[in-house]
């Protein structure tokens, strides 16, 4: 019979199994965390270069259908609304859809269109738009509404919206120039 000093152990004991999850709690305390605030820091970027692109487009447009195109931000509900031209061609087929190429159907005569008409597109951020300033020397609107206007020559009114970061004293800011109407976004730790 075989003694006890020769068993060779296959296994592990309760102090080396508490061990090893200790250190795997250890370390996934201090990864998912850190995963958590880079998930939301990309969502914030992706928010913020939306409405970038948002700004930067309705500039595009109004120098393409040489008219003035606003975007208004509702500081209160952290929303954005884009205001647009619709061309003629556009705004007949929404209206009275498209005519069969046959010609099988009576011919209808276009309604006259109003120089005023307009197709509006809004969307709601989940972060929070602290404020609008129209200079970087100008008081911080923190409620209301305000309109961002692009003309036909690339200029805006120009202005900055500042959006909350996901961090304390962290802001995003999309600045709109007023000669050139580019739009530009900076990350900054102070406001004032």
């Amino acid at each position: 019979m075989a003694s006890r000093s020769s068993i060779v152990s296959r296994g592990f004991t309760l102090i080396e199994i508490l061990v090893v999850i200790t250190i795997m709690v250890l370390a996934l305390s201090i990864t998912i965390p850190a995963i958590w605030t880079g998930l939301s820091k990309t969502r914030l970027n992706a928010y913020v270069r939306e409405l970038s692109a948002t700004l930067r487009f309705a500039r595009s447009q109004a120098v393409t259908t040489k008219s003035r195109v606003s975007v208004t931000l509702n500081l209160d509900q952290n929303s954005y609304t884009l205001r647009e031209p619709v061309s003629e061609k556009q705004r007949l087929a929404d209206d009275q859809g498209v005519r069969s190429e046959e010609g099988d159907g009576p011919e209808v005569e276009p309604e006259p269109i109003g120089i005023d008409f307009w197709q509006e597109r809004s969307e709601t951020l989940p972060y929070d738009i602290v404020g609008f300033r129209q200079e970087a020397d100008k008081p911080v609107v923190q409620s209301g509404t305000i309109s961002i206007n692009f003309y036909p020559l690339g200029n805006s009114d120009g202005g900055e919206v500042i959006i909350q970061g996901n961090r304390p004293n962290f802001y995003y800011l999309i600045i709109i120039e007023q000669i050139t109407g580019r739009v530009t976004i900076h990350e900054t730790r102070t406001l004032y």
